[in-house]
């Protein structure tokens, strides 16, 4: 008789008796989990949220400034980390909304910071302003602080911190409708 692998799911007798077969391929994700509406609430919600304080920072920004891919990389991320982090606490119960909400913003911020300084990195070292790696890489989080202090507005703060709230109370609740 074979073994079953991790994961894998044999023919096998349920409490009640009956048995039960698996067909086909279950619906997972790519991380294994299955899709649940908090998930998708959580990912639109902060999708909707990065593309909206995308667009109050680009008031901020000077004008020769090339926003191009902004606003839909803070909604990718957006996306991300609502499905992978957000609505899988919530999900779970773990967590309080309050706080898995402002985890998920302080997230999102991080990586959308994190992605446009390399970018700008990159176009640096394209110019050769670096004479090596290590310089390149410390600059990065140089950049990074830059573009931090100058979104750094009362306005975009509180879109951030009302917005995390609001996509944790939702979220959860959701969450628990649809348990």
């Amino acid at each position: 008789m074979r073994r079953k692998r991790p994961g894998e799911r044999a023919n096998s007798v349920l409490r009640h008796g009956a048995r039960h077969r698996t067909v086909g391929p279950r619906l997972r994700t790519p991380g294994g989990q299955m899709p649940t509406t908090a998930r998708l609430v959580a990912a639109l919600m902060l999708a909707g949220l990065g593309w909206g304080v995308s667009i109050l920072i680009v008031t901020y920004l000077p004008p020769e400034t090339q926003v191009g891919w902004f606003g839909p990389v803070a909604a990718g991320f957006g996306l991300i980390v609502g499905w992978s982090y957000t609505g899988r606490r919530l999900d779970r119960g773990r967590g309080k909304a309050v706080s898995v909400g402002l985890t998920s913003v302080l997230t999102h911020v991080f990586w959308v910071l994190l992605t446009f300084s390399i970018v700008e990195m990159v176009r640096r070292s394209l110019r050769k302003s670096y004479d090596n790696p290590p310089e390149a890489v410390v600059d990065v989080f140089r950049i990074a602080v830059d573009y931090l202090v100058v979104a750094a507005q009362i306005d975009v703060v509180l879109a951030l911190l009302i917005g995390a709230v609001v996509v944790g109370v939702v979220t959860q609740r959701v969450a628990a409708r649809f348990r």
